[in-house]
């Protein structure tokens, strides 16, 4: 490519930045321009494109950026001391071209209008709210528990397998697009295992939306307690929540109402160990006196999950996770990884009202 064409497509990034600062200062003009205007048809076509493909197209373009980088730092390695400018050309505008691709194809639904103000929900919540929240939550998981165990002290044994599971997520958008719950605008269709699962095992994350492809993607390795929320979760981004929290309460709504029981333990268990998390923090003693009323079958669902992530964890997962959390702060999440937390003012007020 011509040195000259490389300068504009690389000084293109410039006013690419300052139109996403402009544009995030108008939620409303997103919502409805983009993020209800054409971005269904984006993700339409996408699915049309990937979601018959068996495996994960989006992982495997994944791979083969990385083994591309990989092999021309080294082919052109002396290049870089020959010919920096050039080089450094390259690289801006792979960046300025992503940039665009990311933004245009999923990114510029961070910065629409937040799901809580939509929905008219409060993000406060007093400690007697979250007392509240947890008793009932803890009702509903024993109750499903109980009809999925044959004894509140066994595991609940999974009939489907993880490919069903994942073929079976739709049904519970399909049951809020049939209620006032929640608004969805079109049924995302599949979800899929992700050919990368062991490294993104390793980084301490169970699936990830791909921009580029619209694929959602979802740990093949981890417990089956947790796939169907997680599944949940992923198509929630599918539909263009980008924010983490907002699709960690779609992916609950989803889940609550779906059909199956097996996905309603899962979005009930997923509630309430984050509504625990939190008042463990504001008053131990009500945690401690709460915890022991859960069914012991369900509590090893909680312990097999806190295992198999404690055993994958490595010196580099904290790395990882510093670097998601730096990238969803660029991305109007300000409070990084832990705003995944925020999902229990969601689940608070929304029970409660």
């Amino acid at each position: 490519m011509h040195i000259s064409r490389r300068l504009f497509i690389s000084l293109m990034l410039i006013p690419q930045y300052l139109l996403v600062q402009l544009l995030k200062q108008h939620p409303a003009l997103i919502e409805t321009y983009y993020s209800n205007g054409i971005y269904p048809y984006i993700s339409g076509l996408m699915q049309q494109l990937f979601s018959w493909v068996p495996f994960s197209v989006g992982d495997v373009l994944y791979a083969i950026f990385i083994v591309t980088v990989l092999f021309n730092i080294y082919k052109q390695r002396h290049e870089f001391k020959r010919y920096p400018t050039k080089q450094i050309l390259k690289i801006t505008q792979v960046i300025s071209v992503l940039y665009f691709l990311f933004h245009v194809l999923w990114g510029l639904n961070y910065y629409r209008p937040s799901l809580h103000s939509k929905m008219n929900l409060e993000l406060a919540y007093s400690n007697e709210d979250l007392l509240k929240t947890v008793n009932l939550l803890l009702d509903q998981t024993n109750t499903i528990h109980r009809q999925l165990s044959t004894n509140d002290s066994l595991m609940v044994t999974f009939k489907t397998d993880r490919k069903t599971l994942f073929n079976n997520t739709y049904k519970g958008y399909q049951a809020l697009k049939n209620t006032n719950t929640f608004e969805v605008p079109y049924l995302p269709e599949r979800v899929k295992a992700s050919l990368l699962s062991l490294p993104l095992t390793y980084m301490g994350f169970s699936g990830y939306l791909n921009p580029f492809t619209h694929e959602a993607q979802v740990d093949d390795l981890m417990p089956l307690f947790n796939t169907p929320l997680t599944a949940a979760h992923e198509m929630a981004h599918q539909l263009g929540y980008a924010a983490e929290n907002e699709a960690n309460f779609i992916g609950f709504l989803a889940t609550v109402k779906h059909p199956d029981p097996v996905f309603n333990l899962s979005g009930y268990g997923f509630a309430l160990r984050y509504c625990l998390n939190e008042l463990y923090y504001r008053d131990k003693a009500q945690f401690e006196a709460l915890y022991k009323q859960i069914n012991p079958g369900v509590i090893k669902h909680f312990k097999i999950q806190s295992q198999f992530w404690a055993s994958y964890e490595n010196p580099f997962e904290p790395l990882f996770k510093f670097t998601y959390s730096n990238y969803l702060k660029a991305n109007n999440q300000k409070k990084g990884i832990k705003s995944y937390n925020e999902v229990v003012a969601l689940i608070v007020n929304y029970t409660l009202r």
